[in-house]
C-alpha cells in the first residue's frame, strides 16, 4: 500500500478480503476500485477471472490501470 495515498487505505480493505472477492466474482461482479497514487496519479484496479477460471481453478487476473498521469 506504499503507492497508494493513505486517504484511500480504507476503501482498498475490502480487496484484502478473498471470501468477499470469491463472492463478487461468482456473482458476476468486477470489483475495482479508483484511487490516487501517492505521487498523485489517479489509477483504478480491476480484479477479473482468468480465462480459465472454474470451480476448480479459482485463479482471478487483478488489472492495474493509470487512469490520469502527474502532470
Amino acid at each position: 500500500m506504499k503507492k497508494v495515498d493513505s486517504k484511500y487505505h480504507r476503501n482498498y480493505e475490502p480487496f484484502f478480503d478473498y471470501e468477499w472477492i470469491e463472492r463478487q466474482i461468482q456473482e458476476g461482479n468486477v470489483p475495482e476500485i479508483e484511487f490516487e497514487r501517492t505521487n498523485g496519479e489517479l489509477a483504478k484496479m480491476q480484479i477479473i477471472k482468468a480465462p480459465d477460471y472454474s470451480e476448480n481453478h479459482r485463479e482471478t487476473v487483478w488489472i492495474f490501470e493509470t487512469i490520469k498521469e502527474v502532470e
